[in-house]
């Protein structure tokens, strides 16, 4: 679960320093790999979608482990956790130079997070199944 926690922290973390950098430019983040610098730039609007994804994927699958079971409400949870945090990203950028507001933005990062949290839940199903065949 520690390892879970901590790729949650990174994916948190490099989701809101890439949302809230000055400049929109992801080739202009030295620690982003060269090649996901220019695919993010080609795709400004859609690469929302496959980082909040990833960040509800993980979430998803760190609130069954901690409540140790996997269960829709979990998976809607992280869900609307990470929706939100989209959500906050956006307006953030409203007040920062260089940035701006997109409702595109928005779109992309909520079914990013329904497609993650989904994912999350039925590979979460597909492990209990598993683990619940093993004991």
């Amino acid at each position: 679960m520690l390892v879970l926690g901590f790729c949650l922290a990174g994916i948190v973390l490099a989701a809101a320093a890439c949302a809230l950098a000055p400049s929109p430019d992801m080739k202009s983040l030295s620690w982003l790999p060269r090649f996901v610098a220019r695919w993010a730039d080609a795709e400004p609007t859609f690469r929302n979608f496959p980082a909040f994804a990833a960040l509800a994927f993980v979430a998803t699958l760190f609130f069954f482990l901690c409540a140790r079971s996997a269960s829709g409400a979990a998976a809607f949870y992280a869900m609307f956790l990470v929706s939100l945090f989209s959500l906050a990203l956006e307006i953030i950028q409203l007040k920062l130079p260089g940035r701006f507001f997109d409702p595109l933005d928005i779109a992309w990062s909520i079914t990013g997070s329904f497609a993650g949290s989904s994912a999350g839940f039925f590979l979460g199903l597909l492990l209990a199944a598993l683990f619940s065949r093993r004991g």
